[in-house]
């Protein structure tokens, strides 16, 4: 069965169709008849999401640095690792990198992925703790740029979790330090952690840091419905 990266050979199979019929039209106009079958406006909309369907897994062209991996929800689509090419502060710089160009970008951008750097470690020494992520980032063009940290326990993903959300760093940006800072429940079991990019654009990190801080530091993320260890105040008389 064709699909919609098969949209060339289905217009040329249009175009000699129609011909045989006596109707004449261009193949440019076939290739917009048969974009519009795959819900698309015209030709050139198809033709970046082929592009985005077909471009090559960027995992090994870039170092991975130890320790960290690879994620996302498209990873296929950026250029993440070592850029040797960029210092800071004479430390080395992680990049990811949209690999989309043009028209692709644009209509990725409409309906975007993301994909990230990240770790993930043993809460337990940190248990009880206030835990802050302190990161330097720059950007170039990006739609979006994040860093994140999230604590799971054993039953729920994400009893405490940011990702910058609501600061994210959007365009072009030199280096600039963010930070999150997150108390760690006495259930806690891994801590995740990383930078992100979503839609199109670049961004790179640098000296990443997690490192326990006094409890008058102010938290900066959310936390989410916890797994009790048993039925606690089913009669609201704890406030």
């Amino acid at each position: 069965m064709r699909t919609f990266r098969d949209a060339k050979l289905l217009a040329k199979s249009l175009r000699a169709g129609l011909a045989r019929k006596a109707i004449e039209l261009s193949h440019g106009e076939c290739l917009d008849l048969v974009a519009q079958q795959f819900e698309c406006d015209n030709w050139n909309v198809l033709s970046a999401k082929i592009e985005a369907e077909s471009q090559p897994d960027a995992r090994q062209t870039l170092p991975i640095p130890q320790g960290w991996v690879r994620a996302g929800s498209r990873p296929d689509l950026y250029l993440m690792g070592l850029d040797t090419a960029v210092r800071h502060h004479d430390r080395p710089t992680a990049v990811i990198r949209c690999v989309l160009r043009e028209e692709a970008a644009r209509i990725y951008d409409k309906d975007p992925g993301f994909g990230t750097l990240m770790q993930t470690i043993k809460a337990q020494p940190y248990r009880g703790q206030r835990l802050r992520l302190r990161a330097a980032l720059r950007t170039e063009a990006a739609r979006s740029v994040q860093m994140w940290l999230r604590i799971d326990s054993k039953f729920t993903r994400g009893i405490r979790f940011d990702n910058m959300d609501n600061r994210p760093l959007r365009g072009s940006h030199e280096w600039t330090t963010v930070d999150i800072v997150l108390q760690v429940p006495e259930e806690a079991e891994q801590v995740s952690y990383g930078f992100f990019v979503t839609g199109t654009g670049a961004a790179w990190a640098s000296g990443f840091a997690l490192e326990v801080v006094d409890r008058d530091v102010e938290e900066t993320g959310s936390a989410a419905v916890q797994v009790l260890e048993v039925p606690t105040n089913l009669d609201f008389s704890l406030a």
